[in-house]
């Protein structure tokens, strides 16, 4: 039982309630958007999973780019000597040509933007000139390069058909009747490096493959122009068939690979130099690009590592800025060797000190004529087998015209749909892509590639 306080005295008082706490001073302007109170306090699971994937991949982002941005400017700083170079008034900075193709399954506008995002900047912090040659289809390339191998022949005396407007470009142009080239020679303008040797990029397997058949098909065939003019427009078709009709198509190739080392070496071949004209010293760049839903995870790891591609790329572009250059060491007498001729295949090439070497193309004298074969695996099924040349052969039909007298006049043209005609298309890239490369000593053993040790720290340690 409770304890009663004794008769005649008063309980004691109670303690005093202390006054309520005045509420927290909030901003007017939050409280009228409903934001008016913030508790400290952790967040909620869901709130926690969220924070911790953005952050996550904000991180990873974040840093990827910063470390391509830093070496990308690494390898900038390599080259932005030379752009401080003294030069005359009547001298042309060194051009170089650039080979680009699109890549399979894809468009020309991928191939830009990878040039723009990791060669270019390179290219400008060493002020050299460049001259973009680009393939939209398969063989738009290899015909390039030919071409341009048989007008060097035509130019120093060999007989052969010009090109299509070839003879008039040569007569004169514009209103003073003189080309550019002539006007620099009248002015005594010259490059700093020979036009022919100012150097070669190639971006991409799929072009260094249609590089090595274009150079060999223009050393080693006629020196008749293959160049064809456009097809006249079609008096009925309009919208994107019309289109396609005006494009010309790609001539067929002159010389078969199989049938190289047969081939006699042309009367003007350039015996006395130790590197060929046009196509050499060549230097060539990953361009590693892989399409699919289902290939989204390497996919997304290649999206953040960027700062690796930026790195092989930049060491070849410096390479080839700085412009040091070695033989190929893939020409090296193998088993596959016959008759003057080597045909590669991965992981059967052997370099100079004779080690089996799969043309990774990470740097130095590792990388060989078939460098960068890992990018075959990002291609497409279709255009890693090589079709026949039946399958080649579109189907046709056969239509009554009316001939210029008014008879009828009949004529065999392509029956194909819009599907059908899209596979013939990818069947003739394949074409030009699949398969192994075929290459030819008396050719590859006077090329030469630009030397990527010639920028590492290593060399720039030993030069000083």
């Amino acid at each position: 039982m409770a304890t009663l306080p004794p008769s005649g005295e008063a309980p004691p008082a109670a303690a005093p309630t202390p006054p309520p706490s005045l509420p927290p001073k909030v901003n007017p302007a939050l409280q009228y958007l409903g934001l008016g109170k913030f508790c400290a306090k952790l967040p909620s699971r869901n709130w926690l999973i969220f924070l911790g994937v953005v952050s996550t991949w904000t991180g990873l982002i974040v840093y990827d780019r910063r470390e391509k941005k830093r070496v990308q400017t690494h390898w900038c700083s390599r080259v932005s000597h030379l752009a401080e170079l003294p030069m005359s008034t009547k001298t042309l900075p060194r051009k170089i040509t650039i080979y680009l193709a699109a890549p399979p399954g894809d468009g020309i506008s991928a191939a830009k933007d990878y040039f723009r995002e990791y060669v270019k900047p390179v290219l400008i912090a060493a002020a050299v000139d460049y001259e973009v040659v680009e393939g939209r289809r398969g063989g738009e390339i290899r015909n390039a390069v030919g071409e341009k191998v048989r007008r060097w022949r035509r130019t120093k005396g060999e007989s052969g058909r010009p090109a299509p407007g070839e003879e008039e470009e040569e007569v004169g142009a514009g209103e003073s009747g003189m080309t550019p080239k002539k006007l620099r020679e009248m002015y005594g303008i010259t490059r700093e490096v020979p036009e022919d040797d100012g150097g070669v990029m190639v971006v991409g397997r799929h072009t260094w493959k249609e590089f090595i058949r274009g150079t060999h098909e223009g050393w080693l065939g006629p020196p008749d122009s293959q160049v064809q003019p456009p097809l006249p427009p079609p008096p009925t078709e309009e919208g994107k068939a019309a289109k396609a009709a005006l494009r010309a198509p790609i001539p067929p190739s002159t010389v078969k690979p199989e049938e190289y080392h047969e081939k006699p070496l042309p009367p003007t071949f350039p015996y006395e130099r130790d590197s060929l004209p046009i196509v050499s010293p060549v230097a060539v760049v990953p361009f590693p690009h892989l399409l699919g839903f289902l290939n989204t995870p390497i996919r997304i790891y290649r999206y953040l590592t960027q700062r690796r591609l930026a790195d092989r790329v930049g060491r070849e572009t410096a390479a080839l800025c700085v412009g040091f250059s070695h033989p190929f060491h893939a020409f090296i007498p193998t088993p596959l060797a016959e008759d003057g001729q080597a045909i590669i295949v991965p992981y059967a090439i052997r370099s100079v000190d004779g080690k089996a070497n799969g043309g990774d193309g990470r740097h130095g004298g590792d990388i060989d004529v078939d460098c960068y074969s890992e990018e075959e695996l990002d291609w497409d099924k279709k255009y890693r087998v090589a079709p026949s040349d039946d399958e080649l052969v579109p189907p046709t039909k056969t239509v009554m015209k009316e001939g210029p007298n008014g008879e009828k006049i009949e004529e065999q043209v392509e029956d194909l749909s819009e599907q059908q005609r899209y596979q013939l298309n990818v069947k003739r890239d394949a074409k030009e892509w699949a398969g192994s490369i075929f290459v030819d000593g008396r050719i590859v053993g006077r090329m030469k590639r630009y030397d990527q040790a010639v920028v590492t720290p290593e060399a720039e340690f030993q030069i000083q």
